[in-house]
């Protein structure tokens, strides 16, 4: 069973969930990064305990997993959620974390080593990526990422007035979206970036009409339907 870093947090910290917008207030990219940070975070221990245990599960061996047996990994089942599988693909997260040179990658990257970053970043990539992934009982959000047009036109204005808005770090995209949004708009930080992720093009918009199809469940202009 594959939980995800907030599940395993959530074991010393009743409710924690984590928050964009909170880790790059506190100056950091992620909450992860942010734990990762103080050697003597209290929590370390048991983080720890738990990626060691599924390291091991799925074949790495000896020092910061430097032998790995890609075989136990192709022929193990995982099962975990929906949430994190769907966002496997994203860099960083869970999916680097569970890795035994998770903290190299961090400290090649706040030290702005790119070669050493790319270079880990890389096999990370490559000894954590899935053969199969079988969804089961699938919700509707499992398949779509759903913006309203507006909501998206909103973040696109945000993104084109920022200069190299993509490549800038969490702080600084949280910096850019308070400034621009000086009405107080609806759109909160963190979909502003799932936004940016789901990287929209015209081609993705559809029109909904539910005046044509007056049956169903959730008939109206803000359903999937």
């Amino acid at each position: 069973m594959l939980r995800s870093f907030d599940e395993v947090f959530r074991e010393v910290v009743p409710g924690f969930r984590s928050s964009a917008e909170r880790a790059a207030r506190d100056g950091w990219s992620s909450e992860i990064e942010a734990v990762y940070a103080d050697p003597r975070h209290a929590q370390l221990e048991v983080l720890n305990d738990y990626r060691h245990q599924i390291q091991y599960e799925l074949g790495w061996r000896g020092d910061r997993g430097r032998s790995f047996d890609r075989t136990i990994l192709d022929s193990t089942v995982i099962f975990t959620t929906h949430g994190l599988v769907q966002n496997w693909f994203h860099p960083g997260g869970t999916r680097y974390w569970l890795h035994p040179r998770f903290e190299e990658w961090l400290q090649a990257r706040n030290d702005l080593d790119y070669t050493a970053e790319r270079l880990i970043r890389g096999r990370i990539r490559h000894e954590t990526q899935f053969s199969w992934v079988l969804h089961d009982e699938c919700a509707m959000a499992d398949l779509l990422t759903i913006h309203p047009r507006e909501t998206i036109d909103w973040a696109h204005k945000l993104i084109a007035s920022v200069p190299n808005f993509k490549t800038l770090g969490m702080t600084a995209r949280l910096e850019a979206f308070e400034a621009y949004r000086t009405d107080g708009g609806a759109v909160s930080f963190g979909e502003m970036l799932t936004i940016v992720a789901a990287r929209y093009t015209e081609q993705d918009l559809i029109t909904i009409n539910p005046d044509l199809e007056p049956f169903g469940v959730n008939n109206s202009r803000h359903s999937s339907w």
